[in-house]
């Protein structure tokens, strides 16, 4: 009798673990978690009658580096960052480096908050270098926060607006800038073979030195980098009439990184790029102030081209017409460029990023699941994107 009891007891205890287990994943899968839109659906229609926190938490730092990302404490408008998972429940957006997103979301997740998928990688390297699954975050993410001007949040690796309040304008500047060159064409890169577009474009430019071997360069693709340290590459890039603003990746939709803007625009030389198309250029860039390499049969007809500007001091300086004129604005220039280009649509968007995110916060109670965050970022982009080495 004690042995039946034992083991009747025993049964009504394991089928009682096992309810209790079942009730569990059952109230987690409906409540918890993001994937199970119909509860979601229903719980997102009566939301947002609180005030906005104004909190942004970070997920991680990009990377798990600390150094990288917004810093802690930073604020945009009426918004601050916070690393603190603590303040998850009171978070109004959390924003999750496309580098760490957590496989199965266990934790809290309010309705009124905002889940926001955030990259400055091209689609190549999420998908090829990283080997990134991005179906697993179907159905997860509200927001993109990208490069891309149709992210929902747009996030440029500069914007312009804060450029143009920097560079010294006017006829003088420009005669300083031309004054100071000792040499043609500057390059600096450190990859070379691990991804598509940085062997494409390491080809590219060995085809230029057949016709240009003015081309001075520097990094690890070159045995070099310690010859050229961070400290000097300014001064250094500023004394060159050309930079090789070539990106790792081809037709990128809007994939222009600081190579284009710091080592370019900034340190006053023509950006001769390679990478997206030329209308993405056009879409952010100050009138007639790079040179496409599309727009030239070979890089053999690049190289004589630019062996041309380096005769010739009128032609070479209308890459500079845009900031000869002191009293031109940003807002002008692009309208110039509009004129010029009536098909691009100019960005003229001033607050960018986690800005433009915290303005956003406050402002669009909509609500919105992106169900594919693969087709959005990835399958939305040509073969010459992201096709395979």
């Amino acid at each position: 009798m004690k042995v039946r009891s034992s083991f009747a007891v025993g049964s009504f205890l394991t089928l009682l673990v096992v309810v209790i287990t079942l009730t569990a994943f059952v109230y987690w899968t409906q409540n918890l978690n993001p994937n199970y839109l119909p509860t979601l659906d229903l719980y997102f229609a009566d939301t947002y009658k609180g005030n906005s926190s104004g909190v942004i938490l970070m997920w991680t730092h990009p990377w798990a580096v600390e150094d990288e990302g917004p810093e802690e404490g930073a604020v945009y408008g009426k918004c601050t960052v916070t690393y603190d998972l603590a303040q998850l429940e009171k978070a109004d957006a959390v924003v999750f480096h496309y580098w760490l997103v957590p496989h199965t979301w266990l934790f809290y997740r309010h309705a009124r908050q905002r889940f926001v998928w955030w990259s400055l990688e091209s689609p190549w390297v999420v998908q090829w270098f990283e080997n990134l699954d991005l179906h697993e975050h179907d159905e997860f993410f509200n927001w993109t926060m990208t490069y891309r001007r149709d992210a929902d949040i747009y996030d440029p690796y500069y914007n312009l607006y804060d450029l143009w309040g920097k560079l010294e304008r006017g006829k003088e500047a420009v005669d300083k800038i031309i004054a100071k060159k000792t040499g043609l064409v500057a390059w600096i890169v450190s990859e070379c073979y691990g991804k598509k577009g940085a062997v494409m474009r390491m080809s590219y430019a060995n085809q230029m030195l057949k016709i240009l071997p003015e081309i001075d360069r520097y990094g690890e693709c070159f045995g070099n980098r310690d010859e050229m340290p961070k400290s000097r590459t300014i001064e250094f890039v500023s004394t060159r009439k050309f930079y090789l603003s070539f990106e790792n990746s081809l037709h990128c939709r809007d994939y222009v990184t600081e190579k284009f803007f710091q080592q370019g625009l900034e340190c006053g030389t023509v950006p001769v790029v390679w990478g997206t198309k030329k209308s993405d250029y056009v879409a952010i860039a100050p009138p007639y102030s790079f040179i496409h390499a599309e727009d030239f049969e070979s890089p053999e007809k690049l190289a004589e081209y630019l062996l041309y500007l380096d005769k010739n001091d009128t032609a070479y300086r209308e890459y500079f017409r845009w900031r000869e004129d002191p009293a031109m604005t940003l807002d002008q220039a692009k309208e110039k460029m509009k004129k010029q280009h009536p098909s691009v649509e100019v960005v003229t968007q001033k607050e960018t990023g986690f800005l433009d995110l915290c303005n956003r916060l406050h402002a669009d109670k909509s609500h919105q699941v992106i169900t594919s965050l693969r087709k959005e970022f990835i399958e939305s982009e040509p073969e010459d994107c992201i096709g395979k080495m």
